[in-house]
């Protein structure tokens, strides 16, 4: 059996809280899972990693 797809819930604004519940309940249901910035934190050094390591292999 194949993993649940992953789906990723983006809302900049915290007065959004209610719509994004709603749509994690509806992936719950569809067999999906919700992925929240809460459920993470970025870490710089991953986002400043990317860019920079290809620019200096050229």
């Amino acid at each position: 059996m194949s993993a649940p797809p992953k789906v990723f819930i983006s809302a900049t604004s915290g007065d959004l809280r209610s719509a994004r519940k709603v749509v994690e309940q509806a992936l719950l249901k569809s067999q999906c899972l919700p992925v929240e910035q809460s459920n993470f934190h970025p870490d710089w050094r991953t986002l400043w990693k990317e860019p920079h390591e290809g620019s200096r292999a050229r």
